[in-house]
């Protein structure tokens, strides 16, 4: 028999050694699933469902932020499962950005029918920080890099490049963590649309901004937002139905100058078309609507074709719809004063004889066109025109406005700022 006490020993220094290779393969499969994190984390790879869409922004730590806190820290709110109304087990407020808007008069409760059932319906009372329209955007840039205090959310459409450099810079927090937690409604929506996802993902695989709230199977007006408004009575004054192509909207303008399509036995102060040149007014450039009846184009002036980007600008057709439009200015069929037109100048300028001035505006969005309710109904869309080579094109961006709501670093309620427009997603709100 050998020595006890030596096999001891031997069992002693096996078990060590045994400890010692467990311990360093632990450390070394640690550091390689470190490293394949920080690979996925460097390279998000495409999904399909939320949870592994998220878990780069979901599992790790929010970006080093470039400034401090910027308020005193408040109680946070006591959220209700997710899903669940109201959002808070007592009343809670909430500050949140907005872009001032001419045709709301009141954001107050009991002023304001919308947002005083919304406040009853989710228990949230809602602080409005209001930035003037004109500008917004550049506003809104220069509060966030000088670290002013904007509240608990910046609720906005904003295009996903100026929300990322925002993310990138710690001024706003990923959002993938909250999405998981408090996004009932957003997750389902986000589950459902993986293209959605890859489309909101910064390349750094973070989401900084939610998607904006939309009913399902439907499209963002906004997506197809080069468009021309057209005034209804004068269409049927004219009585050769809806332009369908540019040499139909040459003839209908031609008439408005002449026939005193108003009816007011003045020949001469109708308007033909008026739009703006200024980025502040979405769409409202004359070449925006009317040149795709010419050539493809997106907002900047390029589009894709078999998977090549091209310049719309450097184009035959983009000379030919410049031509056509320099043939409508020097025949008086446009407003002359467009170049200098903001919204107010182009409400001012709709609004005259009652709202039967102008035969057709250029701009996204109706409220471009007049604040009045009245007149707006006097107006309706006119159809992509076919061109001189019989094509018609539509500008259509199906993620022109993702952007939402993002949740600055200084926000004192961050998960109910994410519960809260993620109540603004269900469907009896849309609706």
């Amino acid at each position: 028999m050998g020595n006890p006490r030596r096999l001891t020993r031997i069992g002693l220094w096996s078990a060590l050694i045994l400890a010692a290779v467990f311990l360093v393969g632990v450390v070394a499969g640690s550091l390689a699933r470190g490293l394949a994190d920080a690979r996925a984390k460097a390279t998000p790879a495409a999904t399909t469902t939320i949870g592994t869409a998220l878990a780069t922004a979901s599992t790790t730590t929010p970006r080093e932020t470039t400034h401090g806190p910027l308020t005193p820290p408040v109680t946070p709110a006591i959220l209700n499962p997710p899903g669940m109304l109201p959002l808070t087990t007592r009343l809670t407020t909430l500050r949140v950005v907005l872009q001032q808007s001419p045709q709301v008069v009141s954001y107050e409760y009991g002023a304001n029918a919308f947002t005083t059932w919304l406040q009853d319906r989710t228990g949230v009372q809602v602080e409005i920080i209001l930035l003037p329209d004109a500008d917004f955007e550049s506003k809104l840039s220069i509060e966030l890099s000088s670290a002013s205090d904007l509240g608990d959310l910046i609720f906005m459409r904003m295009e996903r490049a100026r929300a990322d450099n925002f993310g990138y810079r710690g001024i706003c927090i990923p959002l993938g963590e909250s999405i998981v937690r408090y996004g009932y409604h957003i997750r389902e929506r986000l589950e459902n649309d993986p293209l959605l996802v890859d489309a909101l993902r910064a390349r750094d695989g973070y989401l900084y901004a939610l998607p904006s709230p939309r009913m399902r199977g439907t499209m963002d007006p906004d997506s197809s937002g080069m468009r021309m408004w057209i005034h209804r009575g004068f269409l049927d004054a004219f009585g050769c139905g809806m332009p369908t192509t540019t040499d139909d909207l040459g003839t209908f303008l031609l008439w408005v100058r002449d026939a005193d399509a108003n009816g007011n036995g003045e020949a001469d102060d109708e308007v033909g078309w008026t739009g703006s040149e200024k980025a502040s007014v979405a769409f409202a450039r004359p070449t925006d609507f009317l040149m795709n009846a010419f050539t493809p184009q997106d907002r900047n002036g390029y589009f894709v074709r078999e998977d090549v980007v091209r310049c719309a600008m450097i184009r035959e057709g983009y000379r030919e719809g410049l031509q056509y439009l320099n043939g409508l200015m020097t025949d008086g069929l446009m407003d002359t004063d467009y170049l200098a037109n903001d919204t107010d100048a182009i409400h001012r300028l709709v609004g005259r004889n009652g709202g039967d001035t102008v035969a057709c505006v250029s701009a996204a969005h109706l409220n471009t066109v007049s604040a009045d309710l009245e007149i707006q109904a006097k107006y309706e869309v006119v159809p992509p025109l076919t061109g001189p080579d019989g094509q018609a094109f539509a500008y259509v961006d199906s993620f022109s406005c993702l952007t939402a709501g993002m949740i600055p670093a200084s926000s004192r309620q961050p998960a109910l700022a994410m519960a809260w427009m993620d109540a603004l997603q269900d469907p009896e709100v849309l609706l």
